[in-house]
């Protein structure tokens, strides 16, 4: 069943961040099912380890096992048997150049920081302490917020940026840590694609089980940043509300906001500016200019910039099957979207498409 996946050979104390990961996208879904179905009538289901590892424990080392965790529409399957050792992660496909790894980010990060000569363990917590924090992180802001321009087409509107913001909501709590975060941040004008993912990836793994120690080498101590990724976030989610604010008493109307980043339209056709307005670090700039716009919910709209069209969809719809090249939808399409594709986890299927 295994011979064509990476894995380890049969260990009885294995160490899951040793397994190799087996990626499957979204498009090989019966695959990962047919995986975990096999699993299910020959395996013995068994927990996690608190952290999200292989239990080692006498009374499991000894079965055949495997367990299924699950994520924001990412679902891991981990499997010990005579085979070997396996791990299967489902998940949607990743820009193509968002190849950094939360650990690689993180680690990019405390050499830097040693160079420095910055001592970023003042700022970690305990793993006790960081899974309290992590509780406190809020979601991302993502919300349409004038519903009544729902499926009608404005004008003059622009997008408000701002630049890096997780990175530059560090530096504005702890002002010690710009010369790194800016370093990271500059570097982009040269590696743009690996620091930007640097600076984004090493946020969500502050905040993971999988955080890689900042004393030890090729150990973790889980959750041991979440109090930088907690400004980091929280930050960001203030921030924008700050901005929704502004444009508001500026005249402007903000329509929709994307985590780091407001859609508004300007009743002049002028832009918003004020004194933060850059390209620096902890700035931000309209990155998108006089747009035609259009929305049809929260995740799902489409912008006219310099005569191209650009559509943005949170998930699988029933256009990608008329066509999955997104670049060639015709400005006004989405209005015949019928269905969203999101994906839960039935225990006695598998994963499975809920059309929403």
């Amino acid at each position: 069943m295994f011979e064509k996946y990476k894995g380890k050979p049969f260990s009885f104390k294995v160490n899951k961040k040793k397994l190799p990961l087996n990626t499957l996208n979204f498009d090989r879904l019966e695959e990962f099912n047919d995986i975990y179905l096999y699993c299910k009538k020959h395996f013995r289901e068994t927990k996690p380890t608190p952290s999200g590892g292989i239990s080692i424990a006498p009374a499991e080392r000894m079965h055949e096992r495997y367990f299924v965790l699950k994520g924001n529409q990412r679902f891991e399957l981990d499997v010990v048997c005579a085979e070997g050792c396996y791990r299967f992660v489902l998940m949607g496909k990743k820009k193509e150049t968002n190849t950094i790894r939360g650990t690689t980010a993180v680690r990019q990060i405390y050499k830097k920081a040693l160079e420095l000569d910055i001592d970023l363990s003042q700022y970690a917590c305990t793993t006790e302490e960081g899974r309290a924090l992590k509780k406190e992180i809020l979601s991302p802001h993502i919300q349409m917020l004038v519903p009544s321009v729902k499926n009608l087409v404005l004008h003059n509107v622009y997008h408000l940026d701002l630049k890096s913001s997780y990175a530059s909501r560090i530096v504005e709590a702890y002002p010690e840590l710009y010369t790194l975060y800016n370093y990271m941040y500059q570097q982009r004008k040269f590696k743009n694609e690996f620091y930007k993912h640097v600076l984004t990836n090493s946020i969500g793994c502050f905040q993971s089980p999988y955080c890689p120690d900042i004393y030890v080498p090729r150990h973790s101590t889980p959750f041991q940043f979440t109090k930088l990724a907690k400004v980091a976030v929280n930050g960001t989610v203030a921030k924008v509300e700050l901005y929704i604010n502004r444009l508001r008493k500026a005249g402007f109307v903000p329509v929709l906001t994307n985590t780091d980043g407001i859609w508004y339209y300007s009743p002049s056709g002028e832009p918003y500016h004020d004194e933060s307005e850059g390209y620096e670090l902890g700035c931000w700039e309209n990155d998108h200019k006089n747009c035609d716009f259009l929305m049809t919910s929260v995740g799902s709209y489409q912008y006219v910039e310099n005569g191209v069209c650009y559509s943005v969809v949170r998930g699988k719809c029933n256009l990608d099957s008329i066509e999955p090249d997104r670049s060639k939808w015709e400005f006004g399409l989405i209005l015949t979207m019928k269905d969203v594709c999101m994906y839960n986890f039935d225990k006695e299927k598998g994963v499975v498409e809920v059309w929403q």
